[in-house]
């Protein structure tokens, strides 16, 4: 094992920081934001690293972060204003890692599953994140067959509208110390059904969020008989989404300041519908039409915000681009517009680039 260290001074009262002592490891970098402290420093593939922190040079002992080598080398730790703080940070060979929270899962194990485990966290070894009857330390630990504790297993719910229909829908809610996480619904296209969304669903459902993926009225398991003047008819589809985050906002571990729609064609018109109308944090828009967003909401004067819009270059001879563009420009930041090549329609233009949900989840992630 090989342990590098070094140690420095931070003095709100007095000044700056001053070095006290370098063991062979260096800290490249030292700053302020605002109550929080951020070291940067070298990393190696190989290793990973404990910050440290204390209120005396002899006693720097409490651990306050961990990062792998595979992560951005800087991290950053509170320290309070009140009094100085001395802080030194550990390089850790990955083959000798410690159980820094005492759980039995090493350090690595926890650090390669960030938005499951916390290697400063004792108690969610023992929470099952994915709901599928097995903790996470089960998942992990089990020799014979290991699984993946962050798999989604989705629950099959139903609820109801304001106009009588009965919608059904796939829910996943993380089990994670987390008690105020936000929620994403997604929508899918005409003729489809929720199942398109799975995998995205299961990418978001990860991050720790509730995801809730539904069939629209007429649609998969959903009662109702589509019929398509409801494209463009504000008195139908639109209800489904309302009761969608009635639900949601109903559970207790969801913020409900924090609700996205994602939807492709007409999934991604009433995620447009949802960004102006319906008071939803982000969306992202796929496929979508302009006039079809109008009509869904039964009026034109329309603010959008924080949207993703997302079209191929030559769907419906590059029409839905053309749309995709004017509703981009209609809406308020932050905003993204990105068009793809070929003519996929949907969700199927992910597998002309399959990297297109990582970058959902991003978005996600970054307005959210």
């Amino acid at each position: 094992m090989s342990r590098l260290a070094i140690a420095i001074l931070i003095t709100f009262l007095a000044g700056p920081y001053s070095l006290l002592a370098e063991l062979g490891f260096r800290i490249d970098r030292i700053s302020m934001e605002g109550s929080r402290v951020r070291l940067s420093y070298p990393v190696e593939e190989g290793y990973y690293y404990r910050v440290f922190r204390g209120n005396h040079p002899t006693a720097i002992s409490e651990l306050v972060m961990l990062t792998l080598s595979s992560q951005v080398g800087q991290g950053s730790v509170e320290s309070n204003h009140k009094e100085s703080s001395y802080y030194r940070v550990q390089q850790v060979a990955v083959d000798s890692a410690f159980d820094s929270d005492a759980d039995e899962l090493d350090d690595i194990v926890e650090l390669s599953h960030p938005t499951i485990l916390d290697p400063l966290d004792v108690s969610d070894a023992d929470l099952d994140f994915d709901n599928d009857g097995k903790t996470n330390k089960e998942e992990l630990s089990d020799l014979l067959a290991p699984s993946d504790p962050g798999d989604a297993v989705f629950q099959r719910i139903e609820f109801e509208t304001s106009d009588r229909f009965k919608i059904v829908a796939s829910l996943g809610v993380p089990s994670s110390n987390s008690t105020s996480v936000p929620a994403v619904i997604f929508i899918h296209q005409g003729g489809s059904t929720r199942k398109e969304w799975e995998s995205v669903a299961k990418k978001v459902f990860r991050e720790g969020w509730v995801t809730l993926a539904y069939d629209i009225r007429g649609h998969g398991e959903s009662s109702g008989r589509w019929s398509n003047t409801w494209y463009d008819d504000p008195t139908n589809a639109p209800n489904d989404l309302k009761a969608a985050i009635v639900y949601l906002k109903a559970i207790g571990k969801v913020d409900a300041k924090r609700i996205a729609v994602v939807g492709a064609s007409v999934g991604g018109n009433l995620a447009c519908v949802a960004s102006a109308l319906y008071g939803i944090q982000s969306a992202v828009a796929i496929s979508h039409k302009t006039s079809a967003v109008y009509n869904l909401a039964g009026k034109t004067d329309l603010d959008f915000r924080s949207i993703y819009h997302l079209s191929s270059e030559s769907d419906q001879g590059g029409q839905r681009a053309r749309w995709a563009t004017e509703l981009f420009e209609e809406t308020e930041g932050p905003r993204k517009l990105e068009l793809t090549s070929g003519s996929g329609h949907g969700v199927s233009i992910f597998r002309r680039d399959p990297s297109i949900p990582d970058r959902i989840v991003g978005w996600l992630k970054e307005t959210l």
